[in-house]
């Protein structure tokens, strides 16, 4: 019988599950907590440490979530993997910064160029039409990431 290979769902996707629909990420802080740590602390060292990354971010939109082992794709967060890694067992509380785009918006008529899903988020748009008319649009997909470009009427 094959076993099933449990894909991690990542960072990207973990935190774009919290952020709105039209937040763009401007800022990250990572706080490791190790194993040790969790287990001899008095008081809820996580709460504490969540309470301090919001601090840090202010009165500026934020999300901070926990990372334990199995939520990082070593194929995509390759930078943070080490760093949880060092916490022995331990987890990453991580926290994004983010500003509102009052133009994003959600496409549905166009595939991702990698994955191929539909409903690529807008993140920026062009201040003026090219010599054709139309507006260069930069495009994220929610499922992989991927940014490409593409252009709209105006």
């Amino acid at each position: 019988m094959p076993t099933e290979h449990h894909q991690p769902p990542g960072l990207r996707k973990l935190v774009y599950a919290q952020l709105p629909a039209d937040a763009a990420p401007t800022d990250t802080v990572v706080r490791p907590i190790s194993r040790y740590v969790l287990e001899n602390a008095e008081g809820n060292v996580v709460e504490m440490v969540r309470q301090r990354v919001m601090e840090e971010f202010g009165e500026t939109p934020h999300v901070v979530l926990t990372l334990r082992d199995g939520d990082l794709d070593p194929a995509t967060d390759g930078e943070l993997v080490p760093l949880l890694e060092d916490t022995d067992g331990g987890l990453l509380v991580f926290g994004v910064a983010y500003r509102l785009e009052g133009k994003a918006q959600v496409t549905t008529d166009e595939a991702c160029p990698e994955c191929g899903a539909t409903g690529g988020v807008e993140i920026s748009r062009a201040d003026a039409p090219d010599a054709y008319g139309r507006v260069t649009t930069l495009l994220e997909c929610q499922e992989c990431g991927t940014v490409w470009d593409s252009w709209v009427k105006d």
